[in-house]
């Protein structure tokens, strides 16, 4: 880059430029040589009288193996013209290891001139200018490389430097926010203090109106205990009387199930169920649509079922939504389970009447 900016090889009197297109209209060899990286550029990134060169094989020198990388090239340089300056070696030897591979030419283009390849013969003064020419090149890239390694630096130092002016302009900007965060923290103070003196009259005012709606409330209290309790006794003797009545309807239920069991299931509206103790759990009762339901002893239905079939003394239910199939057996006085059609059935409950 210039001063400006710009590529050093976009201008056209660049002497660096002037003797690369130069060798290269007069066909004498040229060896690319990248530093920092760099990469060959394609043809159409270079000027017109610059294009043959994204066709020339390159030698990288890096800065890790600049010894090892500069011995190739310099081994590379002495196969173009000769270990004695005087002429081209009797014959080629072999490719030199490219750092950096670039396209194929396209067909016309001029071909890729391997810098380990045999050169054609040239005089004296040519091969000469061919030594100074990439001896330009290497001292052009060496150049550009210092020079970017002092562009690296200033751009390094200048950051640090904005850096420090950052540094110093966000401590300022914080330490006047400080003083103004301290100042509204006094005046906010002097505000709360005021304010809690408001606070504490009105709360004074509140505890004497809460302590008359308090005594209100517990008068009221004590009313819906009262109440509740009377309320509660009637339930009781409520439940007693229903308990009483189902017990005589389920012990009449069971003894006309037991005498007349084919009958009874086909007049079975409601069984009720238990756990073998005695215990009541609830009801599986007929429904309006032909289908069964599992009641709790609130009434609450728990699950409702469709029915399968029935045979002498049972009823077989089906709950798609679990995918369970129950049997309500009259004869053994047992409801019992199973996961699918193909599994046998399993104890549930115990019927305690039916109805």
């Amino acid at each position: 880059m210039d001063s400006n900016g710009r590529r050093r090889i976009d201008d056209p009197q660049d002497f660096v430029r002037l003797e690369t297109a130069s060798a290269l209209r007069r066909e004498i060899p040229v060896v690319p040589v990248l530093v920092q990286g760099a990469r060959m550029p394609s043809a159409d990134q270079l000027p017109p009288d610059l294009a043959d060169l994204a066709y020339r094989n390159a030698v990288e020198l890096t800065h890790a193996r600049w010894d090892s990388d500069l011995q190739v090239l310099v081994t590379a340089l002495r196969k173009l013209v000769g270990q004695d300056g005087i002429g081209p070696p009797a014959a080629a030897a072999t490719a030199h290891r490219p750092a950096t591979p670039v396209a194929t030419p396209a067909p016309g283009a001029p071909q890729p001139l391997v810098a380990g390849g045999a050169a054609p013969a040239r005089s004296k003064t040519l091969q000469i200018a061919l030594g100074l020419g990439a001896a330009a090149l290497v001292t052009g890239g060496v150049v550009v490389y210092q020079n970017n390694q002092e562009q690296q630096r200033q751009q390094a130092t200048a950051l640090a430097a904005a850096q420090a002016q950052a540094t110093a302009q966000a401590q300022a900007e914080a330490e006047a926010r400080l003083r103004a965060q301290q100042a509204e923290t006094a005046q906010a103070q002097r505000t709360a203090a005021s304010a809690a003196e408001q606070l504490a009259l009105a709360a004074a005012e509140k505890d004497r109106q809460l302590a008359e709606a308090n005594a209100r409330l517990q008068g009221a209290e004590a009313a819906r205990k009262q109440a509740e309790a009377v309320a509660a006794a009637e339930v009781k003797i409520a439940q007693a009387r229903a308990a009483e009545t189902r017990a005589a309807d389920d012990k009449v239920a069971e003894a006309d199930a037991m005498r007349h069991p084919a009958a009874d299931l086909r007049r079975v509206a409601e069984i009720i169920i238990g756990d073998g103790n005695g215990n009541r759990l609830g009801t599986y009762s007929r429904l309006a649509d032909g289908g069964w339901g599992e009641f709790d002893l609130t009434g609450k239905r728990n699950f409702r079922f469709r029915e399968l079939s029935r045979d002498e003394a049972s009823v077989h239910l089906w709950d798609d939504s679990r995918q369970v199939g129950v049997q309500l057996d009259l004869r053994a006085r047992l409801i019992n389970y199973r996961g699918s059609s193909q599994e046998p059935y399993r104890r549930l409950y115990r019927i305690m009447a039916v109805r």
